[in-house]
């Protein structure tokens, strides 16, 4: 009696699960990793030194990999240029929320090509 009791929860369970994701919307999801290491490595590469005042930062509710995604507004300055405004959504380490909250100022690669693309460059002083 046990055992079709419980087949008959594990059934309900099923039913009422989410429906697992479409092949397409997993490699859609792999690819965009792809694409943010590989972008993360171009800047790394070539990416200029700057610095940005967090202007405000929300967690977007989504997590990458167990660290939050978080919704930036910067004011961002590079050497030689006048400052501009972005806002952008970065995927910040769990250890390092508290140096990129409201007010501090945190080291940046921006992409010299396309300056709404920027990472966090944690190897610099941030505060």
């Amino acid at each position: 009696m046990g055992l079709f009791k419980d087949m008959k929860n594990l059934k309900k369970m099923a039913a009422d699960a989410p429906p697992a994701p479409s092949m397409s919307d997993t490699i859609a999801a792999g690819a965009s990793v792809v694409a943010t290491a590989k972008l993360q490595q171009q800047l790394l590469a070539t990416g200029v030194p700057g610095t940005a005042i967090v202007k405000s930062a929300d967690q977007s509710g989504m997590m990458v990999n167990n660290m939050p995604q978080v919704n930036f507004d910067f004011e961002v300055t590079l050497p030689g240029k006048d400052a501009y405004s972005l806002k952008t959504s970065l995927v910040v380490p769990m250890t390092q929320l508290a140096a990129v909250a409201a007010g501090n100022t945190v080291g940046v690669l921006v992409d010299p090509a396309n300056p709404e693309s920027l990472m966090f460059d944690w190897s610099r002083p941030q505060g």
